[in-house]
């Protein structure tokens, strides 16, 4: 018999439903749907805080760790990097309370992302190995994740000789894969292949051969591009392409870095998310480190094209 007050099983199974179709929201319209996270999280917390049996505590932390790791990948992707930490911390704690590892990882790697965008590359390898403590007990795709952001990273400080371990060792998980609870509500809560292509490029764009960085965006692109729609983030297709025309600058072909960049500089004002920005920003550099491009007028007008993309309006801010 169900204690006085506490949730009918209906509400916790309304509350999954809602965080499900929220999730697969990720790649495009997470940022869209703050309202929504942000009712779902008040819903849950006041749960929480209310009596509940002890097997709905651990949905519920579970929950809210999910939908508060949500909002802080909104939260970055919108420039708010401190509400993002704050959020992450929330969730964190909801991942200790539900002593879900799946959650952590995600929790974890959401750390990482916002270090590494936030150029903090250091804390971001941190955030990663904390991330990779858990994947001995977690078995779904998010158990890659630790490891492709740990490539990164080290590949953004310069470290090729870990970077290439991390790869391999993510290599090596992704062939051990077993679908869980996290990879059937899909979205942020599943890393498909397209999405590590994704960051494996983000990887090789700060490779020192930039014939290894065009072939690594490339795949990347051609798999956001083919992907099943459940599959397919614009989002990150647009920094894949960035680093796709990162490399080909670095190539000395131009018309190529352009062509692969167009998509990109055509994307609206509020649907250019902190990654991208910063994805075209580092473009940006590479175009005016190089002496050849001083003095090329299509050099100069791409440089201006991309200094009037990242210097536009941020995206809306969230509300509390």
């Amino acid at each position: 018999m169900r204690a006085e007050n506490t949730p009918a099983p209906e509400i916790i199974e309304m509350l999954w439903s809602e965080v499900r179709r929220l999730s697969r929201s990720y790649g495009d319209h997470l940022s869209l749907r703050v309202d929504d996270l942000i009712v779902a999280r008040k819903a849950i917390f006041r749960l929480i805080d209310g009596p509940t049996e002890p097997h709905q505590i651990r949905d519920l932390y579970l929950l809210g760790g999910l939908v508060c790791a949500m909002l802080a990948h909104a939260s970055r992707d919108l420039g708010q990097t401190r509400r993002a930490i704050t959020y992450q911390d929330t969730a964190l704690l909801c991942a200790d309370r539900s002593a879900h590892p799946g959650l952590r990882i995600i929790v974890r790697t959401e750390q990482a992302a916002t270090s590494y965008w936030m150029g903090q590359y250091a804390e971001s390898i941190q955030f990663a190995e904390l991330a990779g403590r858990d994947t001995e007990r977690a078995h779904g795709s998010i158990a890659v994740l630790p490891f492709v952001q740990q490539a990164r990273a080290y590949a953004a400080i310069g470290d090729t000789g870990r970077s290439r371990n991390a790869l391999t060792h993510s290599y090596r998980t992704r062939d051990q894969v077993e679908p869980d609870e996290l990879d059937d509500m899909g979205g942020l809560m599943r890393l498909s292949l397209p999405e590590q292509l994704g960051i494996i490029a983000g990887t090789a764009a700060w490779f020192p051969d930039p014939a290894e960085s065009e072939r690594a965006a490339h795949e990347a692109v051609t798999a956001y591009r083919q992907a099943p729609y459940a599959d397919r983030s614009h989002n990150s297709e647009a920094i894949a392409r960035a680093d796709l025309a990162t490399a080909r600058i670095r190539l000395h072909a131009l018309d190529g870095a352009h062509d692969a960049l167009r998509p990109v500089l055509a994307i609206p004002e509020p649907h250019r998310v902190l990654p991208i920005r910063e994805g075209v920003r580092r473009l940006s550099v590479v175009l005016q480190q190089d002496p050849l491009y001083r003095v090329t007028p299509e050099a100069r007008d791409l440089a201006i094209a991309i200094d009037d993309f990242t210097s536009g309006i941020q995206p809306n801010a969230l509300e509390s």
